[in-house]
């Protein structure tokens, strides 16, 4: 018996191609084509704010998808902020706008759930993001 997953879908807080450009501007715009991966820690907010990061780069060696995965629970550190946490497990998936629709995100979550215990019910997405998420999960 298969059991039908729940997805909770929010409205992004950011226009797609914005959160795409700041994103992007944090990582190698250039790298080997495939997947590679990249491990992060923000020191400002405290030693537990590990981003594990796995980077597309299409053929040409262009940035084209992240996936940031967050391994541990992330408090952020100012008072009035205390609200926001990112917790354990939580990922996202961004695919460059002119990239989209070439199966980027489908590599980007293959690559990630070998790697880590991914949870697709704990978080929340976007409505292109469910869809991806549901596509994927039919397709395994």
């Amino acid at each position: 018996m298969t059991r039908t997953l729940q997805l909770k879908v929010n409205i992004p807080l950011y226009g797609e191609g914005d959160e795409w450009e700041y994103r992007a501007s944090k990582c190698p715009a250039k790298g080997k084509p495939g997947i590679s991966y990249r491990r992060d820690v923000e020191e400002k907010i405290g030693p537990n704010a590990v981003l594990e990061t796995l980077l597309y780069y299409n053929n040409e060696g262009r940035l084209a998808g992240i996936l940031n995965y967050v391994p541990n629970d992330i408090q952020l550190p100012e008072p009035w902020m205390k609200a926001f946490v990112e917790r354990a497990g939580t990922f996202n998936v961004l695919v460059a706008p002119k990239h989209r629709g070439r199966g980027i995100g489908m590599k980007l979550l293959r690559e990630a759930v070998r790697r880590w215990p991914i949870d697709f019910e704990q978080q929340n997405y976007t409505v292109d993001g469910a869809r991806l998420v549901q596509r994927f999960l039919s397709a395994r």
